[in-house]
């Protein structure tokens, strides 16, 4: 499932929204969710649950696992 809104928010407040809702940030870990999320949302802003937050510039999706490469 994926919301898309037009309210503008940080990747916290995306992501803390996203709870709300019983959900998580979209982890695009292949390609075919890659490519959904990119066609979607050409004109538009969006967050996705990859974060560096633990460790800036090794990028992880939020359930762990690792960014494949040419992805960022």
């Amino acid at each position: 499932c994926f919301l898309l809104t037009n309210t503008k928010l940080s990747w916290e407040q995306s992501k803390d929204l996203c709870l709300s809702k019983q959900g998580y940030l979209a982890i695009a870990n292949h390609d075919q969710v890659q490519n959904f999320l990119f066609e979607q949302a050409k004109e538009m802003a969006y967050w996705i649950g990859m974060t560096d937050s633990l460790t800036e510039g090794n990028w992880i999706w939020m359930d762990g696992s690792k960014v494949k490469d040419g992805i960022t």
